[in-house]
């Protein structure tokens, strides 16, 4: 029997679930959160509370954030336990990887050596995971791969050292959450999942027990209902972009229905898609006390549970920085030379006798192979060197993009100077072939963002945006927006018409 303590927090609150594990069956004794800053709580729209006024909380430090959880975790009676810790999207870096196949022990060191080269500020000593995804191509293993920075497991380690409860994981919120999901539904069906914060939401499409596609943006306390509409169909869009076959076949929210309130019904009028509602309360053992407690806010709980349930089970969480993937260690040498010796002495005395007269036969077929071999030498240094320059003619031909052209396209889709203004834009090409264009900017409105990304989006070039943050600090153009833009080259581009 052992105790687990389960927490995660963000600029508004901590959250925090004690649960006691028997085998593999836990019971949560207790959940509460900590209020951070204030006003704690965002509601949904038309319910009876209160709604926070717009901006960013006065987030508390990592000082004071350690000793108000110890203080609550005292109050409570918790005592020492074996703490679990979740990280949101926003504190990682992610990057969807495509490496060449290879046998599960040397997977993690390729993951690692194509992410030095394609994130953006990964360092050798970073904790780095991954997952691997399906993939259509035989000659090609997707990973959806994660990176922290080692400054964020300090602070982790720091607050835990304060709750007197060494952490053995660190995982990374939307997997957690998806876990827990994926145990009482359906994991045939492709979902997009979405989780409610305090002025923050996670959208995370998820698929047989996967997440496939990871999201998490800010929402504004005024007409929270109405802009997380636009963030849930920037999520689809991006979803049909990346996700090729998978088509996100409903929307399902997390929490119950004093916590959702009438968000359901507005998603089902304005999205025209499934919608559905799944209460973490319904699914865990729960004492009457923690109950209680999250009887109007168990959505945000949702990951809690499902890192304690995976530990109890000993599930291997999604992505854990503190137990990334590695290379296995290799076995003992003591172990294998005496299973050599003893394979040896067994082949010896079965084959000892046809091996004498074999060798003659051997040595005859060796030499002619060996003049065959060196006959071949030189074709095959030319092929290799007709190979290398045809190469190079694909590799400059794939990334020649008329960026001229390109630059006069996005001017002419891009919304006029009263609505819209951008502060960066950045071009570059892919080894792949086509280009990339990276925007960042302001608007006047987030629902101006859809309009762009819809008009930017045609058959070769691909929008994805990456949420908007909302910045008291413009005068006018209030919202901040960052887009990135695929161009393909011309032969992807006629397999998306076919």
């Amino acid at each position: 029997m052992s105790r687990l303590l389960a927490f995660e927090w963000d600029a508004r609150e901590a959250r925090v679930v004690v649960a006691r594990t028997t085998g593999k069956s836990v019971e949560v004794e207790q959940a509460f959160s900590v209020p951070l800053a204030e006003p704690a709580e965002v509601v949904p729209e038309g319910s009876p509370a209160e709604a926070v006024p717009e901006g960013p909380p006065a987030e508390a430090g990592l000082a004071e954030l350690g000793p108000r959880l110890a203080a609550a975790c005292r109050e409570r009676n918790v005592g020492r336990c074996q703490a679990l810790v979740t990280v949101p999207r926003g504190k990682i870096e992610l990057r969807l990887l495509q490496v060449p196949p290879a046998p599960d022990e040397e997977l993690p060191e390729l993951v690692r050596f194509q992410a030095l080269r394609q994130f953006t500020s990964l360092g050798e000593d970073w904790p780095l995971d991954f997952i691997p995804l399906q993939s259509a191509d035989p000659q090609q293993v997707r990973v959806l791969a994660a990176a922290v920075a080692p400054a964020v497991v300090v602070e982790v380690r720091q607050i835990c050292e304060a709750l007197d409860s060494p952490p053995t994981s660190l995982v990374l919120r939307p997997f957690a959450a998806a876990s827990f999901f994926s145990r009482f539904t359906a994991a045939d069906r492709c979902r997009l999942m979405v989780e409610l914060f305090v002025e923050e939401a996670d959208l995370n499409v998820v698929a047989g027990g996967q997440v496939l596609l990871l999201r998490s943006v800010r929402l504004p306390a005024q007409n929270r209902d109405a802009a997380l509409v636009g963030e849930i169909r920037r999520t689809l869009a991006a979803a049909r972009n990346q996700l090729g076959d998978q088509i996100v076949e409903a929307v399902m929210l997390l929490g119950g229905a004093a916590e959702l309130g009438s968000l359901p019904t507005v998603l089902r009028d304005q999205l025209k898609l499934e919608v559905e509602s799944f209460d973490p309360l319904d699914g865990a053992q729960l004492t009457a006390e923690a109950r209680r407690s999250l009887a109007d806010r168990s959505g945000r709980f949702a990951a809690l549970l499902g890192m304690v349930y995976d530990e109890a089970e000993e599930r291997r969480h999604g992505i854990d920085f503190l137990k990334p993937r590695q290379r296995p260690l290799p076995p003992s040498r003591g172990r294998r030379y005496t299973a050599v010796a003893a394979a040896a002495a067994a082949v010896l005395l079965l084959l000892g006798g046809l091996i004498a007269w074999q060798i003659q036969g051997y040595s005859r077929r060796v030499a002619e192979l060996q003049t065959e071999s060196k006959n071949l030498d030189n074709p095959v240094k030319a092929a290799e060197q007709l190979r290398a320059e045809v190469a190079v003619i694909d590799a400059f031909a794939a990334g020649d993009v008329n960026w001229l052209d390109e630059l006069y396209g996005l001017s002419q889709k891009f919304p006029n100077a009263d609505e819209a203004l951008v502060d960066v834009v950045t071009f570059s090409t892919r080894t792949e072939g086509g280009g990339l264009v990276y925007l960042e900017g302001y608007v006047r409105d987030p629902a101006i963002i859809e309009k762009m990304e819809s008009k930017l989006r045609d058959a070769r070039r691909q929008v994805t945006g990456s949420g908007t943050t909302f910045d008291e600090r413009q005068p006018e153009y209030r919202w901040q927006f960052k887009e990135r833009i695929v161009i393909l080259p011309p032969e992807q581009e006629e397999a998306v018409d076919e």
